[in-house]
């Protein structure tokens, strides 16, 4: 189990799935928005749900600084940061961002899935078109990296928004 282990950490994150959801409660339990489609001239409130494989971890010692919330019974550290960058397809403008966040959780046993959630809201100022939402997710422990991409569209109907019909 340990060189099982061993090997599937020294390969690089992979991000197996992400979505934009209207509601996060655990690994694997989402519900994504209901479309791809967002009115222009209104904010796009949604959470980016990342689930994460292969990770590494760290192992916490006496000699390693404990991070805030971890109980001395804990073992093993996972630290990941995401950043988020929203591309405007027809000329790869950036038209929005969000810069790394790193994300530390502590555990007596090392953790065989993980994922991240962040609440955004994007600027009603997004102009008609197609996007993408780039997740750029960094591996702190062994500085592997993954990303992945949401596409979605603005458009200026109302009728053709998400959710309705």
């Amino acid at each position: 189990a340990e060189l099982s282990d061993k090997l599937i950490e020294s390969r690089p994150p992979r991000i197996r799935n992400a979505a934009l959801c209207s509601r996060v409660t655990g690994f694997g339990q989402f519900v994504p928005l209901p479309g791809n489609k967002f009115q222009a001239g209104k904010p796009v409130r949604a959470i980016v749900y990342t689930e994460v494989t292969r990770f590494g971890h760290r192992p916490l010692g006496e000699s390693t600084a404990r991070p805030a919330g971890s109980s001395a019974s804990d073992r093993w550290a996972v630290e990941l940061s995401q950043g988020l960058q929203l591309y405007h397809d027809a000329d790869g403008v950036l038209a929005w961002s969000r810069p790394m966040e790193t994300v530390i959780e502590t555990s007596r046993n090392k953790r065989r899935d993980f994922f991240l959630v962040h609440e955004i809201t994007l600027p009603p100022t997004l102009t008609i078109g197609a996007y993408k939402l780039k997740i750029v997710l960094k591996d702190r422990v062994n500085g592997h990296e993954d990303q992945a991409i949401i596409p979605f569209e603005v458009v200026a109907d109302p009728a053709l928004a998400s959710g309705e019909k």
